[in-house]
């Protein structure tokens, strides 16, 4: 894994890394990957392999403001129905099963803001989490750690849904981010 310095002159004044900023540097890192800025926020896909042993896996990143707080909210488009472990019914550690949004961070601990680059925080983050996810397919006990979210236990992918997944495919950055348009 390689480390990805941030120098401090890439900082604004607040030292809130702007949305070009974190674009260049997930672009730098991930030459392969796919990003699109709209006036809504900035949006990555990318693959990535949490282990030599992993299959990819290919995320989606809404790095969005909301309420005058920029967010980043990390999905896993690709495989588009993720496995459980045998015996279980749910996907640990996530915000939303069916969207297969990752829990990454608790914001009531103040262990992500947007002074810190995606890059170097929420993507070995998300990878790290791909990890974890893997062992507990094995072990059906999640070794990951962290404060479980809430999850809204109707919105769930069973076992039943995991072969017959017809769910809408959500990866295609093309057509489902409308760029900003930029004179």
């Amino acid at each position: 894994m390689c480390k990805i310095i941030i120098s401090m002159e890439m900082k604004t004044m607040n030292n809130i890394l702007d949305i070009r900023t974190q674009e260049r540097l997930l672009k730098k890192a991930f030459p392969n990957s796919y990003t699109c800025i709209n006036d809504t926020g900035l949006y990555w896909w990318g693959d990535i392999w949490p282990s030599a042993m992993s299959s990819s896996y290919t995320l989606k990143v809404e790095y969005v403001e909301t309420n005058g707080i920029w967010t980043p909210h990390t999905y896993v488009e690709r495989p588009r129905c993720l496995r459980l472990a045998k015996g279980h019914k749910h996907l640990p550690h996530v915000y939303s099963e069916v969207k297969q949004e990752l829990c990454l961070y608790d914001n009531r601990y103040a262990e992500w803001d947007a002074t810190m680059p995606l890059v170097s925080t929420i993507i070995p983050w998300a990878s790290e989490w791909l990890f974890y996810y893997e062992i507990w397919l094995i072990t059906g006990i999640w070794h990951g750690g962290g404060n479980h979210p809430d999850v809204n236990l109707g919105n769930y992918i069973n076992d039943s849904t995991l072969n017959n997944c017809d769910l809408p495919t959500i990866y295609n950055p093309y057509k489902s981010i409308k760029p900003y348009n930029r004179l």
